[in-house]
């Protein structure tokens, strides 16, 4: 996704915008955070 593509949308409003670029954001988000995370090693007493 291109500056241009967000800026030649531009209809639909706020909330529009929300949808279509922060849920994509989100879901990178936690995708990047998922795959990041460490496994817990269960503590050996």
């Amino acid at each position: 996704m291109t500056f241009v593509m967000v800026v030649a949308h531009g209809a639909g409003g706020w909330l529009d915008e929300i949808i279509e670029l922060g849920i994509p954001l989100v879901v990178l988000v936690f995708l990047y955070l998922w795959s990041n995370r460490k496994a817990k090693k269960p503590e050996k007493k």
